[in-house]
């Protein structure tokens, strides 16, 4: 494809208002003038160049700041990775679940220690009274033992 042969301060309006850079106040002024100069524009437009130049410029840029918005929204669902929003609702909700969780454990913590706790006071009773029981079995059978032993003694010496 063959470039139009353009006068050079055309060329460089064209070039800043169809670029994606920043033109300044001041660089679109130096072009305007430039085209002034050069016969593409009347010295009562200069003013009104410079200002759509800035302008077009501030445009484009907003353009391609959406555009690669877009294109990078499209590709991060074609890859399937969250956004930072879903991320936040995902945190908020394992946060809540980590509170439900740790009040039903305090719940049931509490309703299995009485539990526990009442089983384990009963086994000690229980351990007690065998320990008791067998206490006065043993004091049953040495006093048997005693009394048989007596009167055995005492029998024999009559």
């Amino acid at each position: 494809m063959r470039r139009l042969s353009l006068n050079p301060s055309l060329q460089r309006y064209i070039d800043a208002a169809s670029g994606f850079t920043t033109v300044t106040a001041k660089k679109a002024d130096q072009i305007a003038r430039s085209l002034v100069r050069s016969g593409a524009a009347a010295s009562d437009q200069l003013g009104e160049i410079a200002e759509d130049l800035v302008e077009k410029s501030r445009k484009n840029r907003e353009v391609a700041a959406e555009f690669v918005k877009r294109e990078s929204e499209r590709a991060v669902k074609t890859m399937g990775l969250a956004r930072k929003k879903e991320i936040d609702t995902l945190q908020k909700q394992v946060s809540s679940l980590k509170s439900t969780v740790s009040r039903l454990e305090r719940e049931v913590g509490l309703k299995t220690g009485r539990t526990s706790t009442a089983k384990k006071a009963t086994a000690k009773k229980a351990t007690a009274k065998k320990a008791t029981a067998k206490k006065a079995t043993a004091k049953k059978a040495t006093a048997k033992k005693t009394t048989a032993g007596g009167a055995a003694s005492s029998g024999s010496g009559s």
